[in-house]
């Protein structure tokens, strides 16, 4: 069952986030993920590819950004100035 622990989060949804974040980091890691990881977190997030083609997505999304940051040398935090 879903038991919802004190913070409010059921055990589904921690369920879903580690699934999310090991996923993730696999794939930074390896620019792929096993087919373990794949199942697993399919399975955690109600056996759709649909989400984890819009993970995928988003993962890669955001290296582009981190890339594009650091290739440009663009510095976090920049002011604008006057």
């Amino acid at each position: 069952g879903n038991v919802v622990s004190a913070s409010g989060d059921s055990d589904r949804s921690k369920e879903r986030e580690v699934a999310i974040v090991l996923f993730a980091a696999e794939l930074l890691e390896t620019f792929t993920v096993s087919d373990e990881t794949y199942k697993r977190t399919k399975e955690a997030l109600g056996g759709k590819d649909s989400v984890l083609v819009e993970i995928n997505a988003i993962v890669g999304y955001y290296a582009y950004v981190a890339f594009t940051l650091n290739v440009f040398k663009i510095p976090s935090g920049v002011q604008p100035t006057d």
